[in-house]
């Protein structure tokens, strides 16, 4: 038996034969720099939760991608997978709130998703250090 085949049998073994649904299942294998799962399937790189839930569920349905409902791009847990379309999918992945914790509101945005508030602050801090000089 092929040596790849092997190892994804091993991989998808320590990952399905877990018990607890409701907690993430990290694949074990490699994982991309953005935090995705990756296997070699069928001589042809795919995702682990693409394939997991292929093999667990089916097909994913034409026109839709898996969402990780738990954020978690490692899991490969099917019952954190949801098939939506491209454009759910993208705005899921939104941002709510900007690197210092402000949120993202219709107060509190400036363009596409620049924070007023830190905005503001900066400005300020600038103000401050040139009138002290």
């Amino acid at each position: 038996m092929n040596y790849r085949i092997i190892k994804l049998e091993k991989q998808l073994q320590s990952v399905t034969q877990r018990t607890d649904h409701d907690v993430c299942w990290n694949w074990p294998g490699f994982i991309t720099a953005r935090g995705y799962g990756r296997i070699n399937r069928k001589s042809r790189f795919t995702m682990a939760h693409n394939a997991v839930y292929e093999i667990l569920v089916g097909p994913i349905p034409d026109g839709k991608v898996l969402h990780h409902m738990c954020g978690n791009k490692a899991c490969v847990n099917p019952r954190h997978l949801e098939p939506v379309t491209p454009l759910e999918h993208r705005r899921a992945h939104r941002k709510t709130h900007c690197p210092k914790g402000h949120p993202y509101d219709g107060l509190n945005i400036l363009g596409i998703q620049y924070c007023k508030t830190c905005a503001s602050q900066a400005s300020l801090r600038w103000y401050y250090a040139k009138r002290i000089k």
